[in-house]
């Protein structure tokens, strides 16, 4: 419980600050989705380092209660299918990334929501 607990101390901020500056700043976020579009390698780049961090996650943690580890768990995984689908569906995942502004904020207000719940759980119940 103890790694889950620092996992979530880490991510929980990550996500909530990726969150607030995906609805802050959509300009950028395009202007990053476009850049990453036109360079593979950031692309793959990206897919490596959320292979890296999904598996570790699933390999520390891959608890399924309902509980902060699910949290860290569920990001776990998804870090890891976000890795497979870089690699073997990788015009997919450009399709995506030319998403609508709505698609911005959805996956924004996620982000916010997650990594307030994990930070909350982190910080507050243990």
């Amino acid at each position: 419980m103890h790694a889950a607990v620092a996992l979530a101390k880490i991510f929980g901020p990550v996500l909530v600050i990726m969150g607030v500056w995906s609805l802050l700043y959509q300009d950028n976020v395009k202007k990053v989705a476009d850049s990453v579009r036109k360079t593979p390698a950031i692309l793959y780049l990206g897919g490596v380092v959320n292979l890296v961090l999904g598996l570790a996650i699933i390999t520390s943690y891959n608890i399924w209660e309902v509980n902060l580890e699910l949290l860290v768990t569920l990001l776990g995984w998804f870090l890891f299918i976000r890795a497979l689908l870089v690699f073997f569906l990788p015009n997919a995942v450009i399709k995506m990334s030319k998403m609508q502004e709505t698609a911005y904020v959805f996956f924004g207000l996620l982000s916010v929501v997650w990594g307030l719940a994990m930070s909350w759980l982190a910080f507050m119940m243990y």
